[in-house]
């Protein structure tokens, strides 16, 4: 029972104090009697508590047990064996209960809910003081033993406990805080290093010792109301760490370096975000400045910094397994130091921070796996791209002419020089070059930002094998991913194929037809996609969409490849139909409809339709390569002598201009044809006249089903022509083919339902003469 003595739970506190005047301190044994026992029946969110209190006749040293249940005292039997051991150890117990099947009782083994929370024990060797007993005696008024003696050990404690008590309410008070924060600032130095003397790198050193000591001991304990902001503390160790290499090297010995969980307490245990990011601050610059001082002893490393770079690193061994939510504070320490400057990047190189990093990406080490499920990592990668940039990879690089050098990588660091890149190492190449893992969790990680992308691209950069890794984890990703995390896959794939090396034009090819018995590529997902899953067939539409504008390879594969032209033109009618399709809803033409959302970020499945799309659709329209068309009127085959051509061109000023006539004559069927019914987007399908041979009653026309004007493919729709002994053409829309085909007769005609042939340099001679 010592250790649960108040002597005991005294040294467990680093304190020795006496318990009384007859404390045993030869190591002889005590023995405790159970005299109370508090039972707690339920489960860890409520219950019911009830007591056994043994109790004893000082006259004739009979004992009996009772049970207090609230205001129910009963005898018990708690001195036998089988009755404590029911009523307090918890465990299993045969009890009947009611069969709902049978319809009778059984005997069933249950869980008992209560068990002993709390024992009280009493010390046999202590005779207990003997009172009066007088039930008269025992008002406080009348009875002259009110007062108990305290003994002496515990007045002591008391005492000793209560001056503690005052200690710390003058600690924990804005004054006090107020007054170290002073003191501090008054001893920071007020000339550059080079001109400091003894007597301020002295003063300096004690302003560092007592900041130090209150801190780490009280200040960054202690509430924001009360401590106020940790930034502030920050800016005045700063410059105390900045001038003095003495205060620096005191600072790492005695502050961050001892104990040896100062750097995990703070880094990675500490409940308050605030102190967690400002302790990683002041850790970064005391690193910053302590890059050439010089080594403690006893600690690995060349210099003061590294060594306590090694020390943070050793946590991710231990500490690091149980704090993985607080992983982003431990990672932003080495990505704020590595933008620092390029001595800070070769410094992590020459530790091999990327392996160490990509190791924690694949929970391969150096330590047991993080235990928290989705710990956040984007820092972590942040850190690789920087470390990765600075490295030579040029042995990994190809040209795709054999005969060719490798084009210079122009991914690199902008603020180093090509002969200051540091060789990769052997570790860190395989997991990058050599394996596929790590690249899976940098592109599955959506906020990795622009630092992931420049790291793909810069291994990507002449060399075909690292790119087609890539590029078939996104084309998965592409096509299976969640409609949320498309955005950025497809923003990522689109860096990618821009890369303007040897192999870019392998690269197009391939997302877009697909890489070789692994993965399908662009056009096959939009076709795979556009009836179930709208929004990833459109996310892909828009990623090629820029592609093609911003990239001449990929406009120049698109024109002339043309199973590429037809799958895109097969897309972008597709989500022209999309478009324009009316869907079933709950407002009318009456009714506000509200605002369609955006296909990026929103739920669901199905296409939006709104003004992005739209404005993607016309982008893409406009991408359409031109088709080739059969020209069947004579007045488009190019003539062969200079007579019949300049016939030719005297026929169609002839038809053009009796076309033109017949559009402004004012017939019953030629009013419709108003500026209103013809729409101006390019969306909607324009109708076709033509001119009839004079002298025919009712001919018959043909149409061809596109032609080519603009760099812009239009659908031509279906009309109706009839023509009198004038040749006087009058056409109808589309939406009157139904009645024009019943025929009816007009003015004496008939009108016949045939298609109109023109080529679109016929088509553009007609337009410009009508306006």
């Amino acid at each position: 029972m010592e250790p649960y003595t108040v002597s005991g739970l005294a040294k467990l506190e680093g304190e020795v104090i006496e318990v009384g005047d007859n404390c045993q301190s030869n190591g002889e044994t005590t023995k405790y009697e159970l005299s109370g026992i508090v039972v707690h029946s339920g489960q860890a969110s409520g219950g019911h508590y009830f007591s056994y209190i043994l109790s004893k006749n000082p006259s004739t040293g009979k004992e009996q047990w009772y049970k207090f249940d609230d205001g129910e005292v009963t005898e018990c039997k708690m001195h036998e064996d089988e009755e404590l051991k029911a009523q307090c150890f918890g465990g299993d117990y045969m009890g009947e209960i009611y069969d709902n099947n049978l319809k009778r009782m059984q005997y069933r083994r249950q869980k008992r809910w209560w068990n002993a929370y709390m024992l009280f024990y009493t010390r046999c060797d202590q005779k207990p003081i003997q009172f009066d007993p007088c039930v008269e005696q025992l008002s406080l008024a009348e009875s002259r033993n009110f007062v108990l003696p305290l003994p002496k050990a515990i007045e002591r404690s008391v005492r000793h406990q209560n001056i503690r008590f005052l200690h710390s309410k003058s600690i924990f008070s804005a004054e006090f805080f107020n007054f170290i924060k002073k003191l501090v600032s008054c001893t920071i130095p007020s000339t550059r290093p080079d001109k400091m003397t003894p007597a301020a790198e002295e003063l300096s050193l004690l302003g560092v010792q007592l900041a130090s000591q209150f801190l780490f001991h009280t200040g960054f304990r202690t509430k924001k109301s009360l401590r106020g902001p940790v930034i502030e503390w920050y800016d005045t160790l700063s410059h105390h760490i900045r001038f003095s290499a003495l205060v620096r090297k005191w600072f790492a010995a005695n502050a961050l370096l001892n104990p040896a969980t100062r750097l995990g307490e703070y880094i990675l245990m500490a409940p308050s975000p605030e102190v967690r990011t400002v302790f990683v601050k002041l850790v970064v610059f005391f690193c910053h400045f302590a890059i050439t001082d010089e080594p403690l002893a006893g600690y690995e490393g060349s210099n003061l910094c590294e060594q306590i770079l090694i020390s943070v690193l050793e946590l991710l061994k231990c500490e690091a397994v149980d704090y993985g939510k607080h992983l982003p504070h431990y990672f932003s320490l080495f990505s704020m130091y590595v933008g620092l400057g390029i001595p800070e990047k070769q410094q992590l190189l020459k530790l091999n921070v990327p392996f160490i990093f990509m190791q924690v990406a694949l929970d391969e080490g150096p330590g047991p796996s993080i235990k928290y499920q989705y710990p956040e990592l984007s820092k972590l990668h942040q850190v690789v791209s920087h470390l990765i940039r600075c490295s030579d990879i040029s042995d990994k690089c190809q040209n795709s002419n054999q005969n060719s050098q490798p084009l210079e990588n122009p991914f690199k660091d902008a603020n180093i020089r090509r002969e200051e890149l540091v060789p990769l190492s052997p570790e860190c190449a395989d997991i990058l070059f050599n394996r596929t893992g790590y690249i899976k969790k940098l592109i599955e990680d959506t906020a990795v930002g622009e630092e992931g992308i420049k790291l793909l691209q810069y291994c990507s950069w002449e060399n075909p094998h690292f790119s087609r890794a890539v590029l078939t984890e996104l084309l998965w990703q592409c096509g299976f991913a969640y409609c949320h995390d498309m955005r950025h896959h497809t923003e990522l794939l689109l860096h990618i194929l821009l890369i303007e090396d040897s192999w870019q034009h392998h690269r197009i090819h391939n997302a877009l037809n697909g890489v070789a018995e692994e993965r399908e590529g662009l056009l096959e997902t939009i076709q795979r996609t556009k009836t179930h899953y709208q929004k990833r067939a459109y996310q892909i539409i828009k990623c090629l969409t820029q592609l093609f504008h911003k990239s001449q390879v990929a406009l120049q594969m698109l024109n002339s490849n043309a199973s590429i032209a037809r799958h895109w033109t097969m897309a972008v009618e597709w989500l022209q139909d999309e478009l324009e399709r009316q869907r079933s809803c709950q407002y009318n033409s009456y009714s506000w409809s509200p605002p369609a959302q955006s296909n990026d970020n929103t739920n669901g499945y199905m296409l939006e339709r709104s003004q992005s799309a739209k404005n993607t659709w016309s982008m893409a329209y406009e991408l359409c390569p031109e088709e080739e068309q059969e020209e069947t009127n004579e007045s488009d085959i190019e003539p062969t002598d200079e007579s019949q051509r300049q016939q030719q061109q005297q026929q169609q000023q002839q038809q053009s201009q009796q076309i033109t006539q017949s559009l402004q004559a004012p017939t019953a069927v030629g009013d419709a044809l108003t500026s209103d019914t013809v729409p101006a987007s390019p969306a909607h399908k324009p109708f076709i006249v033509g001119m009839a041979p004079v002298g025919s009653s009712s001919v018959n026309w043909s149409a061809a089903n596109t032609f080519s004007a603009d760099s812009t493919t239009t659908t031509i729709t279906t009309t109706t022509a009839s023509t009198n002994s004038g040749g006087v053409l009058t056409a109808v829309n589309s939406t009157e083919q139904q009645q024009a085909t019943t025929d009816a007769s007009i003015n004496g005609l008939t009108a016949n339902v045939k298609q109109l042939a023109l080529s679109p340099k016929t088509l553009l001679l007609l337009m410009n003469e009508c306006v």
